[in-house]
């Protein structure tokens, strides 16, 4: 503050304060800050990503201002936030890639000297620079979100699998066992079935080239492995001896090398966590122990090769040491010995992603050629039933009236009168040993199954009425004027001025009508013009010779049964019947009444009802069996 005096004369001194724009010292204060500030963000802007270089020239700011590196530091990071930015996440960015450039570096000892250097240069132990960047790893996977259109694009791909069904292509499986239980046996199977492009126990196998990383066994041992399963130099498998996690880079050099020439790794075989780890400081027990299996994910995401780490069970039958083994891994199995007299195995299923659902799956162990026979979910005694029923379906589904359509697991029964929940978990297994392809049936949650290519019928002929497609029955009814109505054996379907089975006299549709009232009478025939029709000579109104898989045509005043139906949709139905169990289909609108009315297929027959499918929509309907007209019976019956 400055005194200013009043003018001569006055007694009274007054004291006010003076503009501290007017202050000389505060202005040379407040630009010298400004500009002390602006170097430090210029600085920062110009080498925001060089961490190295920002440091560097801080550094000298430091110098030239007599303070320290940590409060320039701090300055530069509160300039920086200020404009939406933040350094320390800048340098942790910086710091990962770096850790992930000299991971991959092959000679062991540059690698840790270089490892060492960025953990000086960062001001940071080792240690801590390095859980960092093993985290990082975990939390790569990018967050996406997808629609429900997106999503359903995303899962009609078909899966990639190593084995079908059992192991999919591209992850880290842990197995586990005690010593003798032959779980490096199981994986040789394995590696045998991949470059002999064979199945294993029936489920197929994406051939290709085999890396094992053995270290637990001597190499004499794997040699004779390799003899006894026939692997000569012909067949894509190499092995290294004594490998250990040190190596990682090494690892990964090869992966790539054998992915540039077109000959990516399918599968590699570790041998086994303790061994690989021989050399490690780090306790089993240790979180950190598991950070091989991060980057083991990191290469098979990047290759698409899928690890089987070998390992050993504690007491208990779990895997041993640390449980961030467990869960770095994306499958986790089990094998234990259930009967040393019968050679059986049990493996467990104990985590899973995408592979074979958790549970205990039973296997024979052969000793004379050692290998393992699948015998099917602990539990289940119907192996043998299944395995016929396997093959009728197989064959029922090659036929060539049936191949290419998709059935749903009801349909199949009721054709091969076999039971339906023996149906639903043989086509299960049929579709993970990729024997059988499946889709979703259109609005319903069921599953069609299908072999070969998905057929797409333009046409529906008398002669292929087996081979019709639900998806593509009603192209046809879209343009009757493309329908051929000359040819003699051929469903003729037209615009008529009348419903053509009410010229039938005799059809069961023509009969309910007589009962009626001449009011729904005309109602109905009113709904009839315009209506696809049907010729006469097609209709058989013998409801006795009706069978499941036949086609009928519900009559226009039939009665919709609520039980064993699809929902229909309400908001077409008149609120008076929204609540009953039957509704009759003539108050419905029109439609709807088409679609009820439609052709349609059986699906089963239950005393005096009958459940059908519309062929055009997939919607399930029950009526009383006295209310359809088989519309064609095969010549045989």
């Amino acid at each position: 503050m400055v005194a200013s005096y009043n003018a001569p004369g006055k007694s009274n001194l007054e004291v006010s304060p003076i503009n501290p724009k007017h202050d000389g010292i505060m202005l040379m204060e407040m630009e010298e800050k400004r500009q002390f500030e602006d170097r430090i963000l210029k600085t920062s802007l110009r080498n925001l990503w060089d961490p190295a270089h920002r440091k560097h020239y801080l550094t000298q700011i430091a110098r030239s201002y007599d303070t320290s590196i940590d409060a320039i530091e701090e300055i530069a990071q509160l300039l920086m936030n200020n404009m939406g930015v933040d350094l320390e996440e800048q340098e942790f960015t910086s710091m990962v890639n770096s850790v992930r450039d000299i991971e991959s570096i092959v000679d062991e000892g540059l690698r840790n000297f270089k490892l060492s250097r960025l953990a000086k240069r960062l001001r940071m132990p080792k240690t801590d620079m390095m859980n960092s960047y093993y985290k990082a790893l975990i939390n790569q996977a990018p967050f996406v979100d997808y629609t429900l259109d997106q999503l359903d694009q995303l899962c009609t791909q078909v899966k990639d699998w190593l084995v079908s069904g059992w192991i999919p292509s591209g992850i880290v499986l842990l197995l586990h066992a005690l010593g003798g239980a032959g779980k490096s046996l199981m994986v040789y199977e394995l590696i045998e079935c991949i470059v002999k492009g064979q199945p294993w126990n029936g489920y197929q196998t994406k051939p290709g080239r085999v890396l094992i990383l053995q270290s637990d066994e001597p190499v004499i041992v794997t040699r004779e492995r390799m003899q006894l399963r026939d692997l000569t130099r012909e067949y894509p498998v190499t092995v290294v001896p004594g490998w250990q996690v040190e190596n990682m880079a090494r690892l990964e050099a090869r992966l790539k090398e054998y992915a540039e020439m077109g000959d990516p790794v399918r599968l590699c075989m570790v041998d086994s966590v303790t061994a690989i780890n021989r050399n490690t400081l780090i306790s089993e027990n240790d979180t950190e122990y598991a950070r091989f299996m991060l980057q083991l994910n990191d290469l098979g995401d990047r290759y698409g090769c899928t690890f089987i780490v070998i390992h050993h069970s504690n007491s208990d039958g779990e895997s041993r040491g640390t449980k961030a083994l467990y869960n770095s891994a994306s499958e986790v199995w089990g094998l234990m010995v259930a009967d040393e007299q019968t050679g059986d195995r049990v493996l467990r299923v104990q985590k899973t992603r995408m592979g074979r659902p958790p549970g205990r799956y039973k296997f024979q162990f052969e000793e004379d050629r050692m290998g393992f026979v699948y015998l099917g979910r602990e539990g289940d005694e119907s192996r043998e039933d299944d395995a016929h029923s396997e093959k009728r379906i197989e064959l029922w589904l090659n036929e060539d009236e049936h191949r290419g359509i998709g059935y749903e697991v009801e349909e199949i029964a009721e054709y091969l009168g076999l039971n339906k929940n023996t149906v639903r978990k043989v086509l299960k297994e049929m579709w993970a040993k990729g024997t059988v392809m499946r889709y979703p049936s259109g609005h319903r949650k069921a599953l069609a199954y299908h072999v070969g290519e998905r057929r797409s019928i333009d046409r529906l002929s008398i002669a292929d009425e087996g081979s019709i497609d639900r998806r593509s029955i009603g192209d046809q009814y879209e343009n009757p004027e493309n329908i051929d109505v000359s040819a003699p054996n051929d469903l003729s379907i037209a615009k008529s001025e009348q419903f053509s089975l009410l010229q039938n006299r005799n059809s069961a549709i023509d009969r309910s009508l007589e009962a009626e009232s001449p009011e729904i009478r005309e109602k109905v025939i009113d709904r009839a013009i315009d209506r696809l029709s049907i010729a006469p000579d097609l209709i058989d109104t013998a409801i006795d010779r009706i069978d499941p898989g036949d086609l009928v045509l519900p009559n226009g005043t039939c009665v919709w049964h609520r039980n064993g139906s699809d929902k229909l949709p309400w908001q077409k139905v008149p609120k008076s019947y929204r609540n009953s169990k039957t509704i009759p289909i003539e108050v419905l609108e029109r439609d709807l009444f088409f679609e009820l009315t439609d052709v349609s297929r059986v699906i089963a027959i239950n005393g005096d009802r009958v459940k059908v499918r519309n062929q055009k929509t997939g919607r399930n309907s029950v009526y009383l069996l006295k209310d359809v007209a088989l519309l064609r019976k095969e010549n045989a019956r």
